[in-house]
């Protein structure tokens, strides 16, 4: 299957600064979703995804714990 895409020309740079073609370097990026509109998506869903843990770090605690206490739980002194 061929596709005509109109590339533009910051990634055409970006393939040109790493060496590869530019076909070689479109391949990688739509194989990681990450051409387009599917940035903005994964910008979104990053954002998302952090807002999440910040409201669910704000659930949990340790108990009076240091993160330090627990790290070096299972270490020999």
């Amino acid at each position: 299957m061929q596709v005509k895409v109109n590339v533009p020309d910051r990634l055409a740079a970006e393939a040109r600064a790493r060496g590869i073609s530019l076909e070689v370097y479109a391949e990688e990026m739509l194989s990681r979703g990450l051409l387009g509109a599917a940035d903005q998506t994964n910008r979104k869903s990053v954002g998302e995804a952090i807002d999440r843990i910040f409201e669910l770090r704000r659930e949990n605690t340790l108990g009076g714990l240091r993160t330090k206490d627990l790290t070096h739980e299972g270490h020999k002194h």
